[in-house]
């Protein structure tokens, strides 16, 4: 479980409910982070004027007390939200960097979160706001390749809460040139022996897992699978190791971000 956290805010309503649902991943005597990042003035704090920072603390301070028993601390910047967010969670040396999404552009809509993952190589909670937080009791675990990072955080929520762990893997479709239109080929799904051996390396925790693969479009399979199985929790890995990895990967983390029924914990490699 997560013992330092920052918990980037932006003042759009019901955003505060990422409070809620972070209670179920926090360690006992949590140390917790408050940032708003205002966008709209140079970087830095020196640039704030006093009552646009006033006015920012006490936002922050009015939603301590939703924050579970631990130490609350309060940061208001000002400049990049994504450059802002990743050097806080730097200089703070947190855990875990968590908000609340809503389904219209604003602070993690647009692939913020996926950004923040890879400046900083921390895992992000995003959840969406006004969503009613809720115990922790399967997580699905998509796969394109086994990832040990990824695993290793499910792990420890998983055994905190005796949940459920679902590792998943999807196969693209292979198409087939038929004239000018390409068509899904009949191509039967071969199991890939590592997939299972991730799940029985997480019974071997003492959790209960399984293993389950799909064929299809990657996002809409994920998505499908979660309201299926009504899992509390999607982790996923972000990769990015070159431009086609980035806009497939990208593509399939937004899809899955917009729609999904339950939070997200978002990891990837940092970059540099």
């Amino acid at each position: 479980m997560f013992r330092r956290v920052l918990v980037a805010l932006d003042r759009a309503p019901d955003t505060g409910t990422i409070l809620e649902t972070l209670g179920g991943v926090l360690a006992p005597e949590p140390e917790v982070h408050l940032l708003h990042v205002t966008q709209a003035l140079p970087v830095g704090p020196a640039a704030l004027t006093e009552s646009i920072c006033r006015d920012a603390l006490g936002y922050l301070e009015g939603l301590a007390p939703r924050v579970p028993p631990g130490r609350v601390s309060c940061h208001v910047r000002g400049g990049s939200a994504v450059e802002q967010i990743a050097r806080a969670a730097l200089e703070l040396n947190v855990d875990l960097v968590a908000a609340g999404t809503r389904g219209r552009p604003h602070l993690f809509t647009q692939g913020m979160g996926e950004a923040v993952a890879r400046r900083t190589g921390r895992p992000v909670l995003v959840a969406r706001a006004g969503a009613p937080a809720r115990p922790i009791r399967r997580i699905l675990v998509p796969l394109a390749e086994p990832a040990h990072r990824i695993l290793d955080l499910v792990r420890r929520i998983a055994t905190a809460h005796r949940a459920e762990v679902v590792v998943m893997h999807v196969e693209p479709p292979v198409l087939v040139m038929v004239g000018e239109a390409s068509l899904p080929a009949a191509v039967p799904i071969r199991p890939d022996p590592e997939y299972s051996r991730v799940a029985a390396s997480l019974r071997d925790h003492g959790l209960a897992a399984r293993c389950v693969l799909a064929e299809g479009d990657v996002s809409r399979e994920i998505l499908a699978e979660a309201r299926d199985m009504d899992v509390d929790l999607i982790a996923l890995t972000v990769r990015a190791r070159g431009l086609l990895d980035r806009l497939f990967m990208g593509s399939v983390t937004a899809a899955v971000r917009r729609r999904a029924p339950c939070p997200l914990l978002l990891w990837a490699p940092r970059e540099g």
